[in-house]
């Protein structure tokens, strides 16, 4: 059960500035409830000797309120690109099955873990002098951003 992924990692809240949960779990979400995305590029990685470098995974989730309060609701969406073999374990990964940081954070927040999809995600990133970036998971959301200045 050994694992090494290293990457980016990308996280979309539904709060409006910015997400309060970073702050602890006292903070409120802006709108009384929570929702994000957090998009895994993997540049280079293994699980059980599995090559997964280059795939990408996106864990989506609702919670009724903060983040830290738990009872939130999830689905992996992984790579259209990854054999079965990898999203196999990309999902027993990133759904906490293989032990780790994810174990313990996503066993304390997540009571309901919906069916992992298959999607197309696309992340695209622009000129290294432009800063701007450009992430698609799928049919879940669309973002384009560009670096400040």
């Amino acid at each position: 059960m050994a694992w090494q992924v290293s990457g980016q990692l990308t996280e979309f809240c539904s709060c409006k500035l910015m997400c309060p949960c970073w702050l602890g779990p006292t903070p409120t979400p802006d709108q009384g409830w929570c929702s994000g995305a957090i998009l895994y590029d993997i540049e280079q990685g293994q699980i059980d000797g599995i090559d997964v470098g280059g795939r990408k995974v996106v864990f989506a989730a609702d919670w009724p309120g903060n983040f830290f309060g738990g009872q939130g609701t999830a689905r992996l969406y992984l790579d259209d690109q990854a054999s079965p073999d990898q999203r196999r374990e990309l999902e027993a990964v990133f759904s906490r099955q293989r032990g780790g940081l994810l174990e313990g954070l996503m066993g304390a927040v997540i009571t309901q873990w919906l069916p992992a999809q298959t999607a197309r995600i696309v992340v695209q990133r622009g000129a290294p002098d432009d800063g701007a970036r450009h992430r698609r998971p799928g049919r879940v959301s669309e973002r384009q951003y560009a670096a400040r200045q």
